[in-house]
């Protein structure tokens, strides 16, 4: 740590500080040293890098005026290592609302890689009421356009053991977000995008399913001292038909998928991509969502993406569960080009809706494909399907394999 300690210095009567000019230098040794000499699995153990690198800068400071201030550091830091890993990981609570409204009850628990549950609103209001006791958690509610009334929202609790208070938050963040796209794919499956029953336009964003505008973290002794506010957007209450048998049968049909998992892990940034395109107003941008999970599912393992195998393989996916109407076929031409379109020009790219709608049921398509096939299709098989099936047919046994499955991909 000599270079970021020669990047230090301290004048009479001032405690030691990183020199005007050396900051950039100063942050990259430190992030050199996390990634030579710190190994840690940030997500197995719970325990942000951002964090450690903040107590390497404090530990450098405050070594910086010892007479051996390098053997200082280390010592410190050795110190502070073992007391970090030298316990168990406390387990936070996280409490969040979710604007799928009561209305024809949700399920009490989701299983999502943390276990979510729900909490009755008189419960929330007390976990809000003692989190507005800090000041910038209270800001935040003052602001927000919502209530937080349990017309518009249902609440939840997830239990995350973590070695740093910043951690919970954002895990059980990814698993509602992976959730909330599952549910958006179980329950509008080759869907199109819906329209406004007062003058049949399309409707500003495909659904009004948010991922939390704010997490709330209690430590193990209940105390509330800390909150990750995602945003101040207002929401409105979505209904969930989870009286309708079918669509909530292939809901809970998903397995819970593992992130360690090579093929879960392209599930699971499907998913991600699913429900920001269904959430997003913007067409151009839902339209892009939609496509990076496409691509994400089209893509072999062993290759960078390609537009136009994107494009192939995803219609050889869609011919062996649907039919493919004219409409259908028409954006399929010009799909590439109009992906390619945005993605260089930007947004002042024109883009029918039906370019939005059909990618994303194409991408209901490979999600389909890939739940079906998770149990028996390891993942090297899954890219010889990529790679054989809308090419040479004889090659690919595969293709029968799929062909003669009975997928349940019908619009219900």
């Amino acid at each position: 740590m000599d270079e970021a300690l020669s990047c230090i210095r301290s004048l009479p009567e001032r405690d030691p500080r990183v020199r005007r000019g050396r900051r950039s230098k100063f942050d990259h040794q430190i992030d050199q040293f996390l990634d030579a000499d710190v190994s840690v699995d940030w997500v197995q153990e719970g325990l942000a890098r951002q964090t450690v690198g903040d107590k390497i800068e404090e530990l450098l400071l405050d070594a910086y005026e010892q007479d051996n201030p390098k053997e200082e550091f280390v010592a410190s830091f050795r110190s502070y290592m073992s007391d970090t890993f030298g316990s168990p990981k406390p387990t936070y609570t996280v409490y969040f609302p979710i604007n799928f409204s009561a209305f024809h009850t949700p399920p009490d628990r989701f299983e999502q890689g943390v276990e979510i549950d729900r909490i009755p609103y008189d419960e929330w209001e007390t976990y809000r009421g003692e989190a507005e006791q800090l000041d910038e958690i209270a800001e935040f509610f003052s602001q927000h356009p919502n209530d937080f009334d349990e017309d518009t929202f249902t609440f939840w609790e997830a239990d995350v053991g973590a070695r740093d208070v910043v951690v919970p938050p954002n895990i059980v963040y990814d698993a509602v977000v992976t959730l909330l796209g599952q549910i958006q794919y179980s329950f509008h499956l080759r869907g199109l995008h819906p329209r406004d029953d007062s003058n049949g336009l399309p409707k500003h964003s495909w659904s009004n399913l948010r991922a939390p505008p704010i997490l709330l973290v209690a430590d193990e002794d209940g105390d509330i001292n800390y909150a990750h506010a995602i945003d101040r957007n207002h929401r409105r209450a979505e209904t969930v038909q989870w009286v309708d048998d079918n669509r909530r049968n292939r809901f809970d049909s998903i397995p819970s998928l593992d992130s360690e998992s090579a093929y879960d892990k392209k599930l699971l940034d499907a998913f991600h991509a699913h429900q920001r395109g269904m959430a997003e107003p913007r067409k151009h941008s839902s339209f892009l969502y939609f496509w990076q999970g496409l691509e994400r599912l089209a893509t072999r393992d062993d290759e960078r993406a390609n537009t136009g195998d994107t494009v192939e393989r995803a219609r050889f996916v869609y011919e062996q569960l649907g039919d493919i109407d004219p409409v259908f076929n028409d954006v399929l031409r010009d799909l590439a080009n109009k992906r390619n379109s945005l993605v260089h020009e930007g947004p002042n790219t024109t883009i029918a809706r039906r370019f939005q709608e059909y990618t994303k049921v194409l991408l209901d398509g490979m999600i389909t494909l890939y739940l079906e096939c998770r149990d028996d299709f390891t993942g090297q098989k899954m890219n010889d399907l990529l790679e054989y099936g809308p090419g040479d047919w004889k090659r690919a046994g595969l293709v029968r394999q799929l062909s003669e499955r009975e997928i349940d991909f019908e619009r219900k």
